[in-house]
């Protein structure tokens, strides 16, 4: 192992069986519990084919992916940049949006909507499994 962990909440731990891995609770007031991570691979690295964004959907609803058109598929991922404000601060939106369209000449960007419902996560993986089987 290599130190990295994940912090599930108690139902998807039972969902997803993490086996032998550890379990330490992130405190004792909560049911979210710290998961070592799997053991990284080592090899040629898959290259990126698609970005999935999530859109929640209520309790027992049919899942669904449908690919972004290309001009909301930019700002979609600007909206959902990891410390998009930093990113501001330091000036650097020229070069982010230049990074968005490099992206976007490769990469499909999609809307996967479920729902968050534990109960619906093998519909969600269903859904997900046909999308990548059809080539999108």
């Amino acid at each position: 192992a290599d130190g990295r962990q994940f912090r599930l909440w108690e139902d998807v731990l039972e969902w997803m069986d993490p086996g032998e891995r550890l379990r330490t609770p992130v405190r004792t007031s909560i049911r979210k519990f710290y998961v070592e991570a799997p053991p990284r691979r080592t090899g040629m690295i898959a290259p990126l084919s698609g970005i999935y964004l999530l859109k929640p959907l209520p309790d027992g609803s049919t899942p669904a992916i449908e690919r972004v058109p290309l001009g909301s598929a930019a700002a979609l991922l600007d909206r959902n940049l990891y410390r998009r404000r930093l990113s501001d601060h330091l000036g650097d939106r020229s070069a982010r949006f230049g990074q968005i369209a490099r992206l976007l000449a490769t990469v499909p960007i999609y809307l996967f909507s479920r729902s968050v419902g534990v109960a619906d996560n093998p519909r969600a993986l269903d859904c997900l499994e046909a999308h990548w089987n059809t080539g999108r």
